[in-house]
This record gives C-alpha cells, structure tokens and sequence, in this order.
C-alpha cells in the first residue's frame, strides 16, 4: 500500500508539474512568434512554427515531467546498491565495478547519437510540416500551376530523411543495449566465479556474495533504466 501511494503521488506530481511549465513555454513562444518582424517568416515557414509548437514542446515537457522523478529514483538505487554492496564485501564488488567503465562508454556513445538522430528527425518532420502547411493554404494556387506532384515530392523527401535518421537511431539504440546486455550477462559469470573462490578462501559467506551480487546488479540496472530518460 505504501509503495503504491508513493508510485502515484511520485508519478502524479511530476506530470503535472510538466503539463504546467509546457503550457507555459507554450503561451511564451506562441506570444514570442507574435512579437517577430516579417522578414522572420520570410526565412521560417508557418508550418515550421507550428510543428515546433506541437513537436519539440511535446519534447520538452517528456525532459522535465516524470523522467526527472524517476532519474531521481533510478540514481538514488544506484548509490544505495552500491553502498550496501561495499559494506558487504568490498573485494566482490571491486572486481564487479571494473566492468562498469565498458557499459558508461556503450550507454554514453548510444546516447549520444540517439540525441543527435532525434534532433534530426524533429528537424526534417518540422521541414515536413512546413511543406504541407503552405501547400494545403495556397491549394489554388498549387492546383492552379499543376504543381502536385512538387509539392508531395517535396513532403516525401522531408519525411525520407527523417525514417532514415530514426532508422540509424534504432540501429544505434539495438547495438547499444545488445552491447550493454553482454557485458552485464558476462559479469553474471564473474560475479559467481570469484565469488565461489571468496567462499573457499572463507574470506565471505555464500549470504554476502548474493547480498553484493544483487546490490550491484540492482544498481547497474537502475543505471541502465535511467539512460534513456536522461536521453529525453
């Protein structure tokens, strides 16, 4: 029941405190946008503006809603596992800790690239939404010159470039986690390999190596679950 209580008021919070701040921003850009001279929509289309509006805000608000409480969460697990694994058997859980530098490089590189392919393909949707926004207001004018095809090859090739970043996105975001899922399953093997000679050694108990075990597996875990938040 508490955890529970905890989970929604968590959750709860979070999403309405990012459903406040994006209505803001979007009042101020929409009062922003109002304020420019022509010659600013002469080299921004209203579409652009528009899909902004809808798009990269919808964005913003994911980034400060509730993946900041559960970045909150996950982070506080990591330090937490990590202080009882040490406590329980320091030599176990600094054998375990050398493998973490190879999955903050894979996390680190995925994220990177997930980042600059998201911005990317928000790029060319925005591109999209602008082509389509001036041809359906001068439709006349479009149908008048013939100009169809033009326009909708134009629209194609916005949104070509935007399935080809998400498309390098999840081929990124496939290798990533593959990488970091087989250095975690190979330090499983670690883990129990010297933890059997600590026990033969009786430098630890069979309780304590699970207890290490678990602790810092919980916490790798909590790593890996809030990169993608911290993505966002």
């Amino acid at each position: 029941c508490g955890v529970f209580v905890c989970a929604y008021t968590h959750m709860s919070l979070w999403m309405m405190a990012g459903e406040r701040q994006a209505k803001r921003v979007r009042e101020l850009y929409f009062a922003s946008i109002l304020r420019q001279d022509i010659a600013f929509f002469d080299s921004s289309s209203t579409g652009d503006v528009t899909t902004r509006i809808s798009g990269d805000i919808s964005l913003y608000q994911e980034g400060i809603s509730e993946k900041v409480g559960l970045i909150i969460q996950f982070t506080t697990t990591f330090i937490a596992g990590f202080v009882i694994a040490f406590t329980k058997g320091w030599k176990l859980s600094l054998v375990l800790c050398a493998v973490f530098p190879l999955m903050a490089i894979a996390g680190g590189i995925m994220a990177k690239a997930i980042s600059n392919d998201t911005t990317k393909g928000q790029d060319a949707y925005a591109a999209a939404g602008g082509v389509a926004e001036q041809a359906i207001s001068g439709i006349r004018t479009v149908v008048s010159f013939g100009g169809q095809e033009r326009e909708i090859n134009r629209y194609i090739a916005n949104l070509e470039y935007a399935y080809k970043a998400g498309r390098k996105k999840a081929i990124v975001s496939g290798i990533g986690l593959g990488s970091m899922m087989l250095i975690m399953y190979g330090s499983y093997g670690l883990a129990f390999w010297y933890g059997s000679i600590l026990i033969v050694n009786h430098d630890m108990s069979g309780a304590d190596v699970l207890n290490v075990f678990f602790a810092i597996f919980i916490g790798a875990f909590s790593v890996g679950n809030a990169a993608p938040h911290i993505t966002s």
